[in-house]
């Protein structure tokens, strides 16, 4: 799949901003954590799924949006033309960004 260079700058950030995250609070946190990331394909999106488990209990975050946050949705909204969402699993984090395809190399 072709992906321009300012494409591959934002998808490094998003990737980046999940995992310091899972770091801090999620399945990098412990030594039997675990990350799985999955790209489709499909009709014209491309769906990329961060799943996490072995990690902490999780629970969705309460009170305002941190700067990680923020920088996350004006990436995948904005810049990407896409749409993010998350689901607080009991195994685990999984994050899903759906991006039109022609996004990726404009």
């Amino acid at each position: 799949m072709e992906i321009s260079g300012s494409t591959i700058s934002s998808l490094s950030l998003l990737l980046h901003e999940f995992a310091t995250n899972s770091v801090k609070y999620g399945a990098l946190s412990s030594t039997a954590g675990q990350i799985e990331v999955h790209c489709a394909d499909r009709a014209g999106q491309v769906v990329i799924t961060w799943s996490e488990r072995g990690g902490p209990p999780v629970a969705p975050p309460i009170g305002k949006e941190g700067f990680g946050d923020l920088l996350v949705r004006a990436t995948v909204t904005g810049q990407l033309r896409g749409d993010i969402s998350r689901e607080w699993k009991p195994e685990g984090l999984v994050i899903r960004l759906s991006l039109p395809r022609q996004s990726l190399t404009g």
